[in-house]
């Protein structure tokens, strides 16, 4: 397999920082709409305050140094390169394991997380129970190249991830992943198997089975949750719609202005983080300079348009009736309805799931949220399987 590898790290001018900051000082704001809340989407009010925290307090060098940290590398995979993020290991004998984001997300999320896997006895917890953790950037986000192949999908990306694992020396590792990345990664999962050591999601609903089940056949509990599904959609997932059918329309104007890009962000943050009816703030559960630190990633990379094309490649690809992945599986349920499909549901794509528990806090961003939760629920699921 060829594959090059290069040193790497995340470093942005002084003149593009002042660039950005002059593009924000600049931003024409929409007039107050007759409904101001979130149920149309980003207040003026909230985005304003955003937009000032960022121009003038936010600090992108300061996640610049955290980044550089941790070993950055490029690996070329003919032609292709992915940028990833590597914690070695601190125990007796660390499991592999590869941290995949969703979207519109990025492997600023993993940050926390990646160091309670590789150290855990430096929070008390069992060091027999390390990591060697690989956080990579997807193809079209952040620092990795967006592939150039119109027929590129996500079978393809995940095979360019388990690529990169056999590369840094992993043959066999296991998974942690939600949203895109749980579609992605569970191509693997059918595609190569024996790879996987174990799988562990907080969105065991991804991908589900195919085709549907026979009416007749699906429980109670599974009805209620798939028509809750329909609901959601109906009400959350234009997003979808425009990124599967139009998504370079959109792109020009979320890479040419930081503040159609936070609120075209940060909308998702809030929706898939804050409780239903709770009347809580975004911000009671992520700081500014948490969500700021995702968006202003992909400011700079100007990669907002490459990763929303994950969409539209992808759309239309046809599953083969019935298939079915057979590797361990562990669940973490969060507090987002959406992501809590029945247990029977999803073994009817995950047959071998070993462990399923309730995190009782988090929301779609619950890695970055709570990693704390997370790291615990991957230690638990992965014990048995070393």
């Amino acid at each position: 397999m060829a594959a090059k590898v290069a040193p790497f790290r995340v470093s942005v001018s002084e003149d593009e920082v002042e660039d950005l900051r002059s593009r924000l000082r600049a931003t024409r704001y929409i007039a107050e709409p007759p409904v101001p809340d979130w149920r149309s989407g980003v207040p003026v009010g909230y985005l304003r305050d955003l937009l000032r925290y960022w121009r003038e307090g936010f600090d992108w060098h300061a996640v610049e140094d955290r980044i550089n940290s941790f070993t950055n590398v490029r690996v070329d995979l003919d032609g292709l390169a992915l940028h990833c993020l590597r914690v070695p290991g601190r125990g007796p004998s660390p499991i592999p394991i590869v941290l995949v984001h969703g979207w519109p997300g990025s492997f600023v999320e993993m940050l926390d997380l990646a160091v309670l896997l590789s150290d855990p006895a430096a929070t008390g917890a069992d060091p027999i129970d390390s990591f060697d953790v690989v956080i990579p950037s997807l193809p079209g986000f952040g620092h990795s190249d967006a592939p150039r192949s119109p027929t590129w999908g996500r079978t393809q990306t995940a095979e360019a991830v388990a690529r990169l694992m056999t590369f840094l020396g992993y043959e066999r590792f296991g998974i942690h992943t939600y949203d895109i990345g749980a579609s992605i990664m569970s191509a693997l999962c059918l595609s190569d198997p024996d790879r996987v050591i174990g799988y562990h999601t907080t969105e065991p609903g991804i991908p589900g089975p195919e085709p549907r089940p026979d009416p007749d056949s699906i429980r109670d509990d599974e009805r209620i949750y798939l028509d809750y599904a329909r609901e959601w959609e109906a009400q959350e997932g234009g997003y979808f719609g425009i990124l599967a059918t139009r998504p370079q329309t959109l792109g020009h104007a979320l890479n040419d202005s930081p503040a159609g890009l936070a609120a075209w962000i940060v909308e998702k943050w809030w929706s898939w983080t804050v409780p239903e009816g709770s009347g809580a703030s975004l911000h009671d559960f992520l700081s500014m300079d948490q969500v700021l630190s995702n968006i202003t990633l992909y400011w700079h990379t100007r990669s907002i348009n490459s990763a929303n094309w994950t969409y539209f490649v992808t759309a239309g690809r046809t599953r083969v009736a019935g298939e079915r992945a057979i590797v361990p599986v562990g669940v973490a349920l969060t507090t987002q309805r959406i992501e809590r499909a029945p247990r029977a549901w999803a073994e009817r794509f995950f047959p071998d799931i070993r462990r399923w528990e309730d995190l009782g806090a988090g929301g779609h961003f619950v890695t970055m949220e709570r990693p704390d939760l997370v790291a615990r629920a991957i230690r638990a699921f992965f014990r048995s399987l070393r």
